[in-house]
């Protein structure tokens, strides 16, 4: 790993952090990360810009996983005498 490589990567930490810090809205802080990553962005080799683009943006930010509909389970005949499912018969 190159020293632009290293360089990078911390540059993408420390912007993950101020926009988490600033709720996603932009900062002069973020400005100034970004122009620094800009600079090193053209010490990289291509190798090492393509590995970058691959692996995606990078963020401190964890989405909350959506909650799961409750799933329950019945018998056929359950369903059946509830009387809320009508029977299906095949038309020919």
């Amino acid at each position: 790993m190159s020293d632009a490589l290293k360089r990078f990567e911390l540059l993408q930490e420390q912007l993950a952090r101020v926009r988490w810090l600033n709720e996603g809205y932009e900062s002069e802080e973020e400005d100034e990360l970004i122009e620094k990553m800009d600079e090193v962005w053209w010490e990289l080799t291509p190798a090492e810009r393509e590995r970058i683009y691959e692996r995606g943006p990078r963020t401190i930010i964890r989405h909350k996983p959506r909650p799961q509909p409750e799933r329950r389970l019945t018998d056929s005949a359950s369903i059946a005498a509830s009387g809320t499912v009508r029977e299906l018969r095949e038309v020919s």
